[in-house]
């Protein structure tokens, strides 16, 4: 299953043994991601009610990326998408910006080879470079919004290493 639904209503209905995975990107990216998104395509508001006035906000130009990245719908997203599973719940979490070795471990989790050489491609078309640019009072401020976030971020790149290196040694 796929989707942008929080780990605790998956839950609800799955069975207890299931394996849970996740594709992590680095916390600031996914913000401006999500920022520039609405603000650029600003066609289609949330499904979820809730996430709808800030859309608007968003689309209307009412809403800076910095209060965007504090909104209480945007800031720490990981962390409560995944709770109660939080990041040792998970079989695997694979970080976007090292694609191959989260691929090695996907394929290893499915039991399924994958092709070699997969490359991940971002399908925004308005996205002005490979990374967001921020400046540094933007950076500071969305990381003490989003700490929690970034050392979730952190904990899965340092586990993904960790295990291809133990892979490479055996």
């Amino acid at each position: 299953m796929h989707g942008h639904i929080k780990a605790r209503e998956y839950l609800e209905f799955l069975p207890q043994n299931c394996q849970f995975f996740t594709w992590l990107r680095h916390p600031l990216q996914r913000i401006c991601s999500h920022y520039y998104y609405w603000k650029n395509q600003g066609l289609k508001p949330p499904q979820r009610p809730e996430g709808r006035p800030l859309f608007e906000s968003v689309v209307r130009g009412d809403c800076s990326l910095v209060e965007f990245g504090r909104h209480p719908l945007i800031a720490e997203y990981y962390t409560a998408m995944l709770d109660p599973l939080g990041l040792d719940g998970l079989a695997l979490a694979g970080v976007t910006e090292h694609s191959q070795p989260s691929l090695v471990r996907l394929s290893a989790l499915l039991g399924v080879e994958l092709p070699s050489g997969m490359r991940m491609v971002n399908q925004t078309r308005s996205k002005p470079a490979k990374v967001y640019d921020l400046t540094p009072d933007e950076e500071l401020q969305l990381l003490a919004w989003n700490s929690k976030d970034m050392h979730l971020y952190n904990r899965a790149l340092a586990r993904l290493t960790d295990h291809s290196q133990r892979s490479a040694v055996c």
